[in-house]
């Protein structure tokens, strides 16, 4: 049987385990809070030879669990203050005139890889309904958005310049040629 003081010896442990398996620091934290509630209240029950195995199997058990509660739901993520920022109204319009200078460029695909990209950029359709609505696997569609994307970043960068904010996404595109871009 462990004691109470004994308990604390299993918190680092515990703690780096689930660490390396969860993101959030805060997520990590909870659930090493719940397995040691767990460790406290079955102390009873458990012998030196088995408590750390134990451990670590609820903790499993219990990081298993988090994952499976969070899946209908979106990932979060930390910001720092620095880079939560209120969006600019003027970043709508941006958006809105490189979306318009992509279709031109987005025709001169190949059909089946402007379509998935249309399908998924544009009309955001997730992969799956995508798939039923083209007649083909899942991974196919995958790879045609991909391919497509590709591609299409190939023949933008080729004529335009773009500004990547910090967290990826374009923010402005400026023509190479002083005359600006033929296709869009």
């Amino acid at each position: 049987m462990t004691t109470l003081g004994d308990l604390s010896r299993f918190y680092h442990v515990l703690r780096a385990y689930v660490g390396r398996r969860v993101a959030m620091a805060d997520d990590a934290d909870e659930i090493v809070q719940t397995v040691m509630m767990r460790l406290h209240l079955n102390q009873d029950r458990l012998h030196d030879a088995n408590v750390t195995a134990w451990l670590l199997r609820v903790a499993r058990n219990a990081v298993i669990d988090h994952y499976r509660s969070r899946a209908g739901r979106p990932p979060t993520t930390e910001l720092s203050d620095d880079l939560a920022q209120p969006v600019a109204d003027d970043d709508d319009g941006e958006r809105q005139r490189m979306a318009q200078c992509l279709h031109p460029l987005l025709q001169a695909l190949p059909p089946h890889y402007a379509q998935a990209v249309e399908m998924a950029d544009f009309q955001g359709l997730p992969h799956a309904r995508m798939a039923e609505e083209l007649g083909i696997g899942l991974s196919a569609v995958k790879s045609r958005v991909q391919r497509g994307r590709a591609l299409l970043r190939a023949e933008l960068t080729r004529c335009c310049s773009i500004e990547i904010d910090h967290l990826r996404r374009a923010v402005a595109m400026t023509a190479k040629e002083k005359d600006g871009c033929s296709r869009c």
